[in-house]
């Protein structure tokens, strides 16, 4: 898989679970929210350096 169908996953990943962020209600799942999108925002970072 290439650089850019990577980046596109991760960023279709991104926009789901952004889009769904403001429906939830659990104060936990949101910190585990937080920290999936931190981490997927931190994915496509490295692969724009590359």
């Amino acid at each position: 898989m290439n650089e850019r169908k990577i980046y596109e996953a991760l960023s279709s990943a991104y926009s789901l679970i952004n889009d769904e962020y403001d429906s939830v209600c659990d104060d936990d799942l949101l910190q585990e929210y937080d920290v999936v999108l931190r981490l997927l925002c931190e994915a496509m970072d490295e692969l724009d350096k590359h």
